[in-house]
């Protein structure tokens, strides 16, 4: 197994101020190595915000891809720790004039840059998406069909839902009418 290794370009003649923090305004990361995907960024500032604008994942033709809700955190952590490590910070004299800008020299300010990064961008509530009626007679149907053995795992394996999404379909079809209520540890009949 090889071992996983990162590589990054920036140019530094091109910056931007974000907070107390100066990046540059395009960087590319690449991750590479290993069993894992390979996987290329692209990120730049644009309105005064660090964001991913392109991502590149190569999966291994053995591995598993990348799922939707992989992607939202991958995002956020991608974008904040891109730019903290090409972050340049102020440095002031006695009488607290910026004389010079450099990369962060220590932990704290690693995790300064990184939180610059990380606040400038909008934060979003997730909203979820209404089920539409025919996914949820599906999910009944198939819970129906499968009572004598595990209903919700075998809506999990028919759909292709984990079994956390599967219980919550299967919970939202009994909301909708389509399935009796029941009680805890016993299945709907």
């Amino acid at each position: 197994m090889s071992e996983r290794r990162m590589k990054h370009t920036s140019s530094l003649g091109d910056v931007e101020r974000v907070g107390d923090v100066v990046f540059p305004r395009k960087v590319t990361y690449t991750l590479y190595g290993g069993d894992e995907p390979e996987i290329t960024t692209h990120f730049e500032i644009r309105e005064g915000r660090p964001e991913l604008v392109e991502l590149i994942v190569r999966a291994k033709p053995k591995g598993r891809g990348l799922r939707a809700s992989d992607m939202d955190l991958l995002l956020e952590a991608l974008v904040s720790a891109a730019f903290a490590k090409v972050a340049l910070l102020p440095r002031t004299d006695e009488e607290g004039a910026v004389r010079g800008m450099t990369p962060p020299r220590d932990d704290r300010e690693r995790w300064q840059a990184k939180g610059a990064a990380g606040s400038a961008r909008p934060r979003r509530q997730r909203q979820s998406r209404p089920i539409p009626q025919a996914e949820l007679e599906e999910v009944a149907r198939i819970y129906k069909d499968n009572l004598a053995g595990k209903p919700t795992e075998t809506v999990a394996t028919f759909l292709g839902y984990s079994m956390r999404t599967a219980a919550r379909r299967v919970k939202q079809a009994e909301e909708a009418g389509l399935l009796p209520p029941t009680e805890p540890g016993k299945k709907r009949g």
